[in-house]
């Protein structure tokens, strides 16, 4: 596994390059990412970034009659921090369970890295005038495909688990998201909505 010492640039596209790699399956993805703590660090600074661009963005593209229905700024970060804790604490889990907690490190990686380029996207999306309806069925499920896709991929390609394992490996990411995501609306709707 790859550990260079690059500027943040040159890593940002350099991983890039590698989540492209996993999506189309190419067994030399491993080489894009730096897997050592300085990379670690570096993709969850990525995230972050990219999370508070997507929190804030709508406020400047939104007509000001649109902005007192937008989420707080704040709650929409937090909500996926709480989301992205839950699926860190379910694949560790796993990992552990399976007695290869030293892979945790490369899958937050190419996982961060894969949740910066959807954001991104996403931003840029909105940006461009575009909203994207996550609730239509036209857009979920190859969203949901294209995710199941990518933490396969990371699995056997990254990670160079048995396919019982990137099966579980599978689980545990999603009941992560589906557990954190729960916890995200709890935190983000209000009290009355919860209620219904």
């Amino acid at each position: 596994m790859s550990e260079r010492q690059t500027n943040m640039l040159e890593e940002m596209m350099a991983a890039g390059r590698g989540v492209i790699a996993v999506l189309i399956g190419d067994r030399r993805a491993t080489e894009y990412f730096d897997f050592s703590i300085r990379g670690l660090i570096g993709s969850f600074i990525a995230v972050v970034a990219v999370t508070a661009l997507a929190g804030y963005l709508p406020m400047f593209v939104t007509k000001p009659s649109e902005n007192e229905s937008l989420v707080p700024v704040a709650l929409v970060i937090l909500s996926d921090a709480v989301t992205l804790a839950a699926q860190i604490a379910a694949v560790a889990l796993l990992l552990r369970q399976i007695r290869r907690l030293d892979l945790l490190v490369p899958f937050l990686i190419a996982n961060n890295w894969w949740t910066f380029a959807f954001t991104l996207l996403l931003v840029a999306l909105l940006a461009a005038g575009v909203t994207v309806p996550f609730s239509t069925t036209l857009i979920f499920y190859p969203w949901l495909a294209v995710n199941l896709l990518f933490v396969i991929n990371i699995g056997r390609l990254i990670l160079h688990l048995p396919a019982a394992q990137i099966a579980l490996l599978v689980l545990a990411t999603a009941s992560g998201f589906l557990v954190g995501s729960l916890i995200s609306l709890w935190l983000i709707l209000p009290p009355e909505l919860l209620q219904k």
